[in-house]
């Protein structure tokens, strides 16, 4: 099978684009939905919006101990890097989100992902 597209949602702690605290991901091999996930990411700091959490139901309670978006991204990488394309429902968000986080820790954009929306 070979991966078609990767959709990805990011939900961040903050107005932040660096701040993710979750990302959900959906992988399509051959037109068919081969695998959903969603990973809770730790962000950089602990400062999480109210707004924010009323929306998502993530706090800082839910992500301290998990692992923060460097280690994320490394271990999905190998599942991602794969991919043709890259696709969000809200594909500017998304994308800021992706290349803050990737800028915070000094992680590689993906080429199909860098770029304006």
């Amino acid at each position: 099978m070979s991966v078609d597209f990767v959709a990805i949602d990011f939900e961040t702690a903050t107005h932040e684009y660096d701040s993710a605290c979750e990302i959900g991901v959906s992988i399509v091999e051959d037109g068919i939905v081969a695998e959903s996930f969603s990973r809770l990411i730790r962000p950089p700091t602990r400062n999480f919006n109210p707004h924010n959490m009323r929306l998502h139901g993530i706090s800082w309670d839910l992500v301290k101990d998990q692992p923060d978006f460097r280690q994320v991204w490394d271990d999905l990488m190998p599942k991602l890097g794969a991919a043709a394309y890259f696709v969000a429902h809200n594909a500017g968000f998304d994308q800021k989100v992706l290349s803050a986080c990737c800028d915070y820790c000094g992680a590689e954009v993906p080429g199909k992902c860098a770029g304006s929306p």
